[in-house]
């Protein structure tokens, strides 16, 4: 990944807080001496400084053998971006940028085919999202009869997270009154992704690092 400045962040914990908050991941390897890339919900599973990804794919999906080759492959994960007009800010030698955060995680997947194995993964991804929203379902409202039939057609992965890479554009190189400007104009419009990119810019201003 090219990082530009100092826009790189270290702090693993800080770079699966965007994995988790996003979810959805875009794995990434050769097959057939071709790039290709699968689209997959991911959930952080493990103790600190040893997680791992899990993640499961339809077994009718052309990249299963690929993904579980046992060579290393990139997830890449993506939080809020939105371009950023230089009217925002405060300054007036300002121009033109988008704001964006991305975050790669490189590991080799393991293929777990075993249905318990499978279920409890699904059952942590549900259970994660489903505390987000409130009043969460869960899979024992359903029957185990009916859970069997889509599960008869998934696989389960599980990649032990070898190393992350990141780029956290917030504007950090901005004047202090930019960034609170550029995130007040971002809050302000009617899309989820400037908002989101809003809250990114706060939440890692670097007058905010201890």
């Amino acid at each position: 990944m090219y990082i530009y400045g100092d826009h790189r962040i270290d702090e693993r914990s800080k770079n699966l807080e965007i994995v988790r908050e996003d979810g959805w991941g875009h794995i990434v390897g050769i097959q057939d001496g071709a790039p290709f890339v699968s689209h997959h919900p991911f959930f952080v599973h493990g103790e600190a400084g040893e997680e791992m990804l899990e993640f499961h794919a339809p077994k009718a999906n052309p990249h299963l053998s690929a993904i579980s080759d046992g060579e290393e492959k990139l997830v890449v994960f993506e939080g809020p971006q939105h371009y950023m007009s230089p009217k925002w800010c405060e300054t007036k030698d300002a121009l033109p940028t988008w704001i964006f955060v991305a975050v790669h995680v490189y590991g080799r997947p393991i293929l777990i085919e075993d249905a318990a194995e499978i279920q409890a993964g699904l059952e942590r991804l549900i259970d994660f999202n489903e505390a987000r929203l409130g009043d969460p379902w869960s899979m024992d409202s359903v029957s185990q009869e009916r859970l069997n039939r889509p599960m008869k057609a998934i696989v389960g992965f599980q990649m032990p997270i070898d190393r992350i890479e990141s780029n956290f554009r917030l504007i950090q190189e901005r004047p202090a009154a930019d960034r609170k400007s550029v995130a007040a104009a971002l809050s302000h419009l009617a899309n989820p992704r400037a908002q989101g990119a809003a809250e990114l810019i706060r939440r890692y201003d670097p007058d905010n690092r201890a």
